[in-house]
């Protein structure tokens, strides 16, 4: 199984002038897939951390923009997060397609207490890359 790879907590975000809180986990293409149904949208997962995620799509998004996303696994497993979009940019891989990578911030109401934790989250993308069948956390809908 591909290995993912750990980036440092400190980059800095060249539109934005953010810094990541958190290191963010490298995830193959296609382990990780976000949809976003208001917008009938589907897109990979870049990386991952305790506090957001990024994502390849094909149109791009206005930052501050919010979202409810459903992440889903390559092995099935299915949870949902709302976030907020930190950044988006142009990719520009020099194949001419036009693409666009956004960053985006985990946001949890208190009232929702089924939702998972960040930190469950990143336990089933660790556990997926580890190649181990990871414990659903608590509110996934499988």
């Amino acid at each position: 199984m591909p290995m993912a790879t750990a980036r440092g907590a400190a980059v800095a975000s060249a539109s934005s002038g953010l810094r990541r809180r958190a290191p963010r986990l490298d995830l193959p293409r296609g382990l990780v897939r976000a949809e976003i149904p208001g917008l009938n949208l589907t897109a990979d997962v870049r990386d991952v951390s305790t506090g957001g995620f990024s994502i390849e799509t094909f149109r791009p998004f206005a930052q501050g923009a919010i979202h409810q996303f459903r992440l889903k696994a390559s092995s099935g497993w299915i949870g949902s997060a709302r976030a907020k979009a930190a950044y988006c940019r142009w990719l520009n891989d020099g194949d001419g397609s036009v693409r666009f990578v956004s960053g985006w911030q985990f946001l949890f109401d208190t009232d929702l207490a089924a939702e998972p934790t960040n930190e469950q989250l990143v336990d089933v993308v660790t556990s997926l890359l580890d190649g181990q069948a990871p414990a659903a956390p608590t509110g996934s809908t499988d």
